[in-house]
């Protein structure tokens, strides 16, 4: 017997379905290859039918939950989630099974959606990191001629003040390859893997740097 839910789900009137077997109403080469891993699965060899549905049931005891899917009277594909439970008598033998069907459809799409946000989501982690990792190489390739130049420059024969904008412009450098190593540790943020450390620092010398980098661009507007 099937209840009106049921009926109304696969299209079929209950006259059209008493006498038939449950699975008229399945994608048979879904059954086969379900077959196939139960029987592997218990190491026994099963033919498609019956036991397919319910022989797990019958030797665990207790609900069998699959998701299988359901061809309708007119042709269409409902995924569905079956629960098949044994019916038993006062000896414990079983006389019978219960099957319950839930239309999986709400479920499976919201399911994909999930699936597609999180590939989706994978997808974009993986150019953001490549494309920081690209860049921070393009970027320190020309740092590093700039910092390599100027490290020349500075032992060539230079005034007191010429030998101070060397010097800045070799502290800017050397903080700019810190921030574009910084980069490279967002990933490290994102996967739970960074280290915070603890360096000892003269604060002065850090504002002093601040201020010769700085007191340039500061005089040119009146600063």
């Amino acid at each position: 017997r099937i209840n009106k839910a049921g009926l109304d789900l696969i299209e079929y009137s209950n006259d059209e379905v008493i006498g038939r077997r449950p699975d008229f109403i399945h994608d048979f080469v879904e059954v086969q290859e379900k077959t196939l891993a139960l029987s592997l699965e218990l190491g026994r060899t099963l033919i498609p039918g019956k036991d397919t549905f319910v022989l797990k049931a019958s030797l665990e005891n207790k609900v069998d939950v699959n998701e299988w899917t359901y061809i309708t009277k007119s042709g269409k594909r409902i995924p569905i989630l079956l629960s098949i439970t044994c019916v038993r008598n006062k000896e414990n033998e079983i006389i019978g099974y219960v099957g319950v069907a839930e239309d999986y459809r709400a479920k499976k799409q919201v399911q994909e959606e999930l699936i597609n946000a999180k590939n989706a989501a994978e997808t974009a982690a993986q150019a953001k990191n490549t494309f920081l990792a690209n860049m921070s190489h393009e970027i320190r390739t020309p740092l590093n001629a700039i910092i390599g130049f100027t490290e020349l420059l500075s032992q060539s024969n230079l005034d007191k003040l010429q030998q101070d904008f060397i010097n800045n412009i070799q502290v800017a450098g050397d903080y700019l390859l810190v921030i574009i190593n910084d980069i490279l540790d967002l990933s490290k943020i994102e996967s739970g893997q960074l280290v915070i450390e603890s360096y000892p620092f003269n604060i002065a010398t850090s504002l002093q740097h601040v201020y010769d980098l700085l007191k340039v661009k500061a005089s040119q507007n009146n600063n």
